[in-house]
């Protein structure tokens, strides 16, 4: 035995397993004599009796997750449960759904929730898309009807939600694959992007769904025409639907998965064959702003991309069935530097259940407001134990490091965002006198290093709270197909303008 600089006991001998988990005759303890697990947590275990399909944050750090469990945090609750941020399951949530579903987030605690074409909720039956009441009752306000399944639903920073799906229509119009919410729940009819796959019989579809600062949309999916132009499965469109015609990138393969960084480059990850038409650009690569390929980006991942959980410091965490990064074994999961290098001080050193092509890995995986990564999936193995999971959580590299702050006179608002907490596309301000009701004050510009928002004028000698809530989306994969939902990542402070 030896005791290290940091408290941390060092134990070396003939055994096999120390306080239950599997550890083959070395092992390191804390100085409270629990077994150091390395990189995984092990105060966060919801322990869900199957696979996790999706999960998706909410403002307050509440954790959505979906999948094929009828059990989780020891509370029976099928198929949709909510956590906390610590993994305890709220059982005053209680929804009722009879499919397998994704869920996404709306800022004001109600859930949408969708899947195939046919969804039972609270003993109705939705085609689609549905949505639910903060304590997860149906809401039946919401009535928008596809024609299909969705596999994709996006909030964006205005209220309104992008969807997608191998749809046709939507709200009894016609609408392709892509179409878009009011904030009312209504459908947008003026948003109306026409995509169509020529040489099949099948219908387009959407699942990969991204947004840009200034309002683009990057979607990814099953298609080879855009508004009657030629786009292979990646495409960019306008705000008001019509097709960006600048942006044209070449891809072979389809995209499971879309981070927009900080300065506009595009992560894209997925299977795929070919990127920029060079054959040894596969399954995960990056696109300059304009469309053209980002040659010097070239991670070599062996085999599909499920997931990228982007960085507030540009660095991106990726899962999915691989198991090389470059040249160097990594299972499932692997963070890299901006520059597309493998980070190597990152490594959750999962081991396989199945096989990886089998889905023995993480499907879903999103980054906590502190830099934390939760991991979903069909099952995998975490250190120290040999035991199979379908939900964990990782510790990151670094912190996530954030500053909320108002300009003494009042008149502009900053969030400086770092560290590995999640990148988001967009960021909104609201004030509230006592913490609970809160008025928006705007929609911030990007600048060096975080958010701002000017114009204000919130008067002097007065104290109150800003929050500032930052959107990000995020991609699942998994035997039931790709998907994606959005998370919202928030900050409050008590501030005060003196001047």
């Amino acid at each position: 035995m030896r005791i290290q600089g940091d408290g941390r006991i060092l134990l070396g001998g003939d055994f096999t397993h120390v306080n239950g988990w599997a550890r083959n005759r070395i092992a390191r303890l804390f100085a409270n004599g629990k077994i150091d697990a390395g990189p995984i947590d092990l105060g966060f275990n919801p322990a869900p009796n199957q696979a996790v399909d999706t999960l998706a944050l909410q403002g307050d750090g509440r954790i959505l997750v979906t999948g094929r469990f009828g059990i989780i945090g020891g509370w029976s609750q099928p198929r949709i449960a909510r956590l906390t941020s610590s993994g305890v399951a709220e059982t005053s949530f209680t929804p009722s759904v009879g499919s397998h579903i994704a869920a996404t987030p709306q800022s004001d605690g109600r859930v949408l929730i969708y899947g195939n074409s046919g969804l039972w909720v609270d003993g109705y039956s939705k085609v689609g898309i549905a949505r639910l009441l903060p304590n997860g009752r149906l809401d039946s306000s919401f009535d928008v009807a596809t024609d299909g399944g969705v596999k994709a639903v996006v909030s964006q920073a205005d209220g309104s939600t992008l969807i997608g799906g191998p749809f046709t229509q939507v709200g009894g119009r016609r609408h392709t694959a892509l179409a878009r919410l009011n904030p009312d729940g209504t459908v947008d009819h003026t948003f109306n992007p026409s995509l169509i796959f020529t040489t099949s019989t099948g219908n387009a579809q959407v699942w990969a769904i991204a947004t840009q600062e200034d309002g683009k949309i990057l979607i990814g999916g099953w298609f080879d025409e855009v508004n009657g132009e030629s786009r292979i499965n990646f495409a960019r469109v306008h705000p008001d639907g019509t097709l960006d015609r600048e942006f044209n990138p070449s891809i072979q393969g389809n995209i499971h998965s879309i981070a927009v960084q900080a300065d506009g480059r595009v992560i894209v990850g997925g299977q795929i064959y070919r990127l920029g038409g060079l054959a040894d650009r596969s399954n995960l690569g990056r696109f300059n702003a304009d469309g053209t390929l980002d040659a010097e980006f070239n991670p070599r991942v062996a085999s599909g991309v499920d997931f990228i959980a982007l960085q507030a410091d540009g660095r991106a965490v990726i899962g999915g069935p691989f198991y090389r990064v470059g040249d160097q074994v990594r299972f499932y999961l692997a963070k890299l530097n901006v520059d597309g290098t493998l980070d190597g001080s990152f490594d959750a050193k999962l081991g396989p259940y199945y096989s990886a092509h089998d889905g023995g890995n993480p499907y879903t995986g999103v980054l906590q407001a502190d830099g934390r990564l939760l991991i979903g999936g069909m099952g995998f193995r975490t250190p120290p134990s040999s035991d199979v999971t379908y939900f964990a959580r990782v510790f990151n590299t670094g912190p996530a490091t954030e500053d909320l702050s108002l300009e003494p006179t009042g008149s502009s608002v900053t969030w400086r965002r770092g560290g590995t907490g999640p990148e988001v596309s967009s960021v909104t301000f609201d004030v509230s006198a006592d913490g609970v009701n809160f008025t928006p004050l705007g929609r911030a510009t990007r600048v060096e290093g975080g958010w701002r928002l000017d114009g204000l004028g919130l008067g002097q000698g007065r104290r109150f709270y800003i929050r500032a809530r930052g959107l990000f989306a995020s991609s699942h994969g998994g035997r039931f197909g790709s998907k994606t939902s959005s998370s919202f990542v928030e900050s409050v402070r008590v501030v005060e303008a003196t001047n």
